[in-house]
Formats: C-alpha cells, sequence, structure tokens
C-alpha cells in the first residue's frame, strides 16, 4: 500500500459510508471501524486499537490484505480513536477526514467532537457522526463553507465566542455566544457558499439535515 497520499481518513467505531476516499488517501481504521471498510471491500493501511470489539479473524484477514496491525492493551490511558488521530498526525498529510456514529456511548460521541481540537491548525480537520459534518473554527480564524445540509449550528467549544456569517438565512455581524446559549441552533443554508469568522474564540460549526 503507498504512503504518498495527502489526506489521512479515520474510522471510528459507527462510521457510515460514503466515506469519499480517494486512491492515494491514507487509511486507518480504530478497531470496529474496520466493520463498515470491509463491508465496502476496503481495507485500511492501519488498523490501531485493543481489538475489542472485532475478532482475530477480522484482523487476521485484515493483515492478509496488507494492514498494519498495531494492538495496544485494553487498559490504556489513549481511546482508540485518539491513538488513530496521533497516528495521522504523525503521517504530516495535509488533512484528517474522521467519520464516527452519533449512536451508541454519548462519551464516545462528545470525545470525537473535542478531538478536534487535538489536531495541528496547519492541517484541515473534519468530523462526520452519520451523516451530520462538524467543523472547528479557531480563534481568529475565516472560512468559506459550502454543503448541501440544510441546517447550520454554531456552539463554542470552551468559552465564550465572538462570530460573523454572511451567506446564510439569519446573517451575524460580530455577535457573542455564550455557553450554554442555543440562540446560534438551527441556521439555515440558502444553497450558496457561506462565510464564517471568529472573531474571538474556537466554535464548533456542526451542518445536518435532520429536524
Amino acid at each position: 500500500m503507498s504512503s504518498r497520499g495527502k489526506k489521512c481518513v479515520i474510522l471510528l467505531n459507527g462510521a457510515e459510508p460514503p466515506f469519499g476516499i480517494e486512491d492515494d488517501d491514507i487509511i486507518i481504521c480504530a478497531d470496529s471501524g474496520l466493520i463498515p471498510l470491509r463491508d465496502e471491500g476496503i481495507y485500511p493501511h492501519y488498523l490501531v486499537g485493543d481489538m475489542d470489539s472485532i475478532s482475530d479473524d477480522d484482523v487476521m484477514l485484515a493483515v492478509r490484505h496488507g494492514t498494519v496491525v498495531k494492538k495496544y492493551p485494553t487498559d490504556k490511558d489513549l481511546s482508540d480513536g485518539k491513538i488513530a488521530i496521533e497516528l495521522a498526525i504523525s503521517l504530516e498529510k495535509d488533512e484528517i477526514v474522521i467519520h464516527g456514529g452519533k449512536s451508541g456511548r454519548i462519551d464516545h460521541v462528545l470525545s470525537s467532537i473535542q478531538m478536534l481540537s487535538s489536531i495541528p491548525s496547519t492541517m484541515i480537520s473534519k468530523l462526520f457522526l452519520g451523516r451530520d459534518e462538524v467543523l472547528l473554527i479557531r480563534d481568529g480564524e475565516k472560512m468559506r463553507v459550502q454543503t448541501e445540509k440544510r441546517i447550520i449550528s454554531i456552539l463554542p467549544a470552551w468559552n465564550d465566542c465572538v462570530l460573523s456569517i454572511s451567506g446564510l438565512k439569519w446573517d451575524l455581524k460580530e455577535e457573542r455566544i455564550e455557553i450554554g446559549s442555543t440562540r446560534f441552533i438551527h441556521n439555515e443554508n440558502l444553497g450558496i457558499p457561506f462565510d464564517i469568522s471568529s472573531i474571538t474564540g474556537d466554535m464548533y460549526l456542526i451542518m445536518t439535515d435532520e429536524h
């Protein structure tokens, strides 16, 4: 398998296709993230974790397809997903795309979102939870976004934030988002690219089609 790609694709438990994998991407599966990929007839470059959610046969089949397996003890300080992200960072690619599930254990879902902050700001990073997409907009960052998702929401990551948005149904000009506020839940996409600017603070941009 080649290691020349500019993008790492990470699959966590509950990941749902499509994964948007290109020929030169580096693929990393965290434990049972292997299963939906295997069902697509694809095997990763790396399989990491304690392997408590997949069978020995799954692991051996991946090895036969050229996968490098990095097995860790069950009692460890890092989650399987965090191990996968640290491996992806070490490969020094331009972009990291993470696919995980939004059902199951809530601590896994929340930690998947927060792990975006551990990816260096020099790398493009995206998180898909099922079909929903989450981006981390960092302090002082400006971003143009185009998506087919209808509903756009923003939540502060750690502290109160100030942001501006243009190109959605409700534009904002240097508005403050307070921790715990729901005012910035459910803006609406107009089908054109929109601009978001963080004046101060880190915030999550969440794009979904669900009501």
